[in-house]
């Protein structure tokens, strides 16, 4: 078997308010994790050499969805009546859970926990053709992460 076979698997979890998302929110269909960072260049007058900085913003996930109950229905609706009646969003932390496989360079787990002001919407609900489900994409962005072994 070869080793890209043999990588990893990753589990999505999304909690709202504390309150671990089900049904629907189970059926991650991708993910994307995209680190906001920027490199920046700076010339100084009679300097040779152009000076580097490294600057980290946070992180911008994304993810889809099949909608197999009203979980998502009730996730947005929360969203938009809090901002509607000008009450705090609700404390929503995405955690990855990967299981890295027997022989893979990194034994074990790891568990990553985005976090921080974690700002979630809900993108295109879309509706294919009658033999396929209902998907539903979300964007978040989030300043901070966390990284446990598992």
């Amino acid at each position: 078997m070869s080793q890209r076979m043999r990588g990893q698997e990753a589990t999505i979890r999304v909690a709202v308010d504390g309150q671990l998302q089900q049904g629907s929110m189970f059926k991650v269909k991708d993910f994307t994790v995209t680190p906001k960072q920027d490199i920046k260049e700076e010339d100084y007058v009679g300097e040779t050499e152009t000076d580097l900085d490294f600057q980290h913003h946070g992180f911008g996930l994304a993810w889809t969805v099949d909608m197999l109950d009203d979980t998502t229905i009730k996730l947005l609706s929360t969203l938009i009546d809090r901002e509607l009646n000008h009450l705090k969003q609700p404390e929503i932390t995405v955690t990855v859970i990967y299981a890295f496989r027997e022989g893979a360079a990194v034994g074990g787990g790891r568990i990553v926990v985005y976090h921080g002001n974690l700002i979630l919407k809900q993108g295109d609900e879309g509706f294919p053709g009658r033999k396929e489900r209902i998907s539903i994409k979300y964007e978040a962005a989030c300043k901070k992460r966390d990284v446990l072994a598992a």
